[in-house]
């Protein structure tokens, strides 16, 4: 199911190329453009797998579990806290299997990190810092640019659109890609939802962090369309289960943790990664 049938053409293609016997296995695909349509049809269907722009995640994750399919979802699960609390009412009442796609939380080395610091390793975690620089520098919060441009031949926009107000379609502006839509505030909340989904993971699980009880933002400048061009924010996170009331720091855009923070790391690798998670507790970092 796609909004765009110019992608199917373009995964055909390739896989043909790859493995044999796939354009006659695919050629044999029914294809949909409207996911309704695919659930109210499909009745034989067991499971979904949402990876669509993040502005899409709730809605047919909503739509499937109702429906009573099972869900994996990529991140960001959801892009506004209302989507957020809608999903965790509906989960357990709607007896599916469920899962968010943050691959890295699979991996040894994070499960292994999750267990050193609950076995206090590194005793009480009272500061985490989180960087990711991963996609480059961004261009200042901007409006979007006047004037439209033909919609491609295939593409569904308004559909693409989805559930956010529409507007014009841009050659260039919101697609292809997700980095693209990423930083548009209407379709995803840019680099600390699109990149720190992915690193927030750690220090969720491994700290048992709920809600913060406060968020600070630090941002050079005034935010209209886009996500800023360097974000800064605070989160403070009051005791929990026995553990320590804990800060964590989110910076992007080419804002890092302070030198002093980060010096044990460069003196360990040599330099500092372009995405990380530091753990600073009163015995040990990590």
């Amino acid at each position: 199911c796609d909004v765009d049938n110019r992608q199917f053409a373009t995964m055909r293609k390739a896989m043909a190329n790859v493995a044999e016997g796939a354009d006659e296995m695919l050629g044999k695909a029914k294809l949909y453009d409207d996911y309704r349509k695919l659930l109210d049809t499909e009745k034989s269907l067991d499971a979904v797998v949402i990876a669509i722009g993040s502005r899409w995640h709730a809605p047919i994750s909503v739509r499937a579990m109702k429906a009573g399919k099972h869900v994996y979802c990529e991140k960001p699960l959801v892009r506004t806290v209302a989507e957020a609390r809608e999903l965790i009412e509906l989960t357990p009442r709607s007896k599916v299997a469920t899962q968010l796609g943050t691959q890295g939380t699979s991996s040894k080395s994070f499960r292994r990190s999750v267990e050193v610091i609950q076995a206090g390793v590194l005793g009480p975690v009272e500061q985490v810092w989180l960087w990711s620089d991963y996609c480059g520098k961004f261009p200042p919060s901007q409006d979007r640019p006047p004037g439209e441009d033909p919609v491609p031949e295939g593409l569904n926009w308004d559909a693409w659109l989805g559930p956010v107000p529409w507007r014009p379609f841009k050659a260039g502006v919101y697609m292809p890609g997700c980095i693209k839509a990423q930083n548009w505030l209407d379709f995803c909340n840019g680099m600390l939802a699109g990149q720190g989904c992915h690193t927030f993971q750690l220090p969720v699980r491994a700290l048992k962090l709920g809600p913060p009880a406060r968020v600070t933002a630090e941002l050079p400048e005034p935010v209209k369309e886009t996500y800023v061009s360097r974000g800064c924010f605070r989160f403070e996170y009051p005791a929990r289960e026995g553990l320590a009331p804990v800060t964590l720091w989110w910076g992007d855009g080419g804002k890092y943790p302070p030198e002093e923070i980060t010096n044990s790391v460069k003196e360990c690798r040599g330099q500092l990664p372009t995405t990380g998670c530091l753990f600073v507790g009163q015995r040990g970092e990590l």
